[in-house]
């Protein structure tokens, strides 16, 4: 579908690299074409995201669709939530190795055990009725009252928290017996919490030096963007309504992000000093009081993608004029 664009922008990472190629890419791709250097080009965006990715995902994506002759001539990586969160959050509790894409253990055959469905049940229920709940609300007149909207949003807020408790719950059971193989991968760092940090981190540095590497052997630009997240401390202004939506007190997300995303900043600025683009998005909502995040996992709306979307287009039109254009 990219075969008649004159650029190719293929953007790689999570969820919130998926949600911003519907809602940021616009605005990434109205700076470019703004700007003489891109001026009169075509531009094309493909997805190569998908919820729940960390790395080695990433760059294994990027190897296959460019064994398949897929060609990028501009590649974003918006990622390090996932890379974080998820592995210490959700693969150490359940015994699956940090290096294993997320929720391994349920996406091979045969590893669906009973154990686990009565709460996976009750989070699909809950989201049938957060999305039931919605589409009420959608149609005239009740989507014209304000009264009708404060309503809406409250009840929303209590099935999200609804949702998230249940999701921490079944974090926390573990089936009975031992794990298979096929389902844990190899056995981790022992040295505890401090060791499993260190490296998912070497994993999310080295991935992207590799990505990079790939990029530029077939002439293209790359960069990589490490996404903001609510539970980074000073990161954005938050009123009342935004953080009982944005943030969960103890939350094992926000632990993990605390702890993590400093170093993943330092191992940011380590591919930085070796010519690597890296980009630190992590207080680009820090001078935006209105509301931005929609979720407490860290996904943000249109508004927050569109920033997002600038940042990252200025921030490639300044290494373009580097190099000269």
């Amino acid at each position: 579908t990219c075969s008649g664009a004159d650029i190719v922008i293929g953007i790689f990472g999570g969820s919130v690299a998926e949600i911003f190629v519907g809602d940021g890419s616009d605005a990434l791709i109205e700076e470019l074409t703004s700007a003489p250097e891109f001026s009169g080009r075509t531009f094309c965006v493909s997805t190569v995201a998908l919820g729940g990715y960390k790395q080695p995902q990433q760059l294994l994506a990027l190897q296959y669709f460019q064994s398949l002759g897929a060609r990028f001539d501009i590649v974003l990586l918006i990622d390090g939530f996932n890379d974080i969160a998820l592995a210490l959050a959700e693969n150490v509790p359940s015994g699956i190795s940090i290096a294993y894409p997320w929720r391994w253990s349920l996406r091979i055959d045969g590893a669906l055990d009973p154990h686990f469905l009565p709460i996976l049940g009750q989070v699909s229920y809950l989201k049938q009725k957060r999305m039931e709940w919605a589409m009420v609300f959608r149609y005239v007149p009740l989507r014209f009252s304000t009264t009708a909207s404060a309503v809406w949003m409250a009840w929303d807020r209590i099935l999200s928290r609804r949702i998230a408790t249940r999701k921490i719950a079944f974090l926390a059971e573990r089936p009975p017996g031992p794990i298979p193989f096929a389902q844990r991968g190899p056995p981790q760092p022992a040295e505890g919490t401090g060791a499993l940090l260190q490296e998912l981190v070497a994993i999310w540095q080295r991935s992207s030096l590799l990505m990079e590497h790939a990029v530029a052997a077939r002439g293209g630009l790359y960069y990589h963007v490490l996404q903001p997240n609510q539970y980074v401390e000073g990161s954005k202004p938050m009123g009342k309504v935004e953080r009982s939506t944005a943030i969960v007190r103890n939350h094992p997300y926000g632990r993990w992000v605390h702890t993590g995303y400093p170093l993943l900043q330092h191992a940011g600025e380590e591919l930085r000093k070796g010519s690597i683009n890296f980009l630190d998005a992590t207080m680009v909502f820090a001078t935006h009081e209105e509301p931005l995040y929609v979720d407490n996992v860290g996904h943000f709306n249109s508004r927050g993608n569109a920033i997002l979307g600038h940042f990252i287009a200025k921030a490639v039109l300044k290494d373009v004029r580097t190099r000269g254009g």
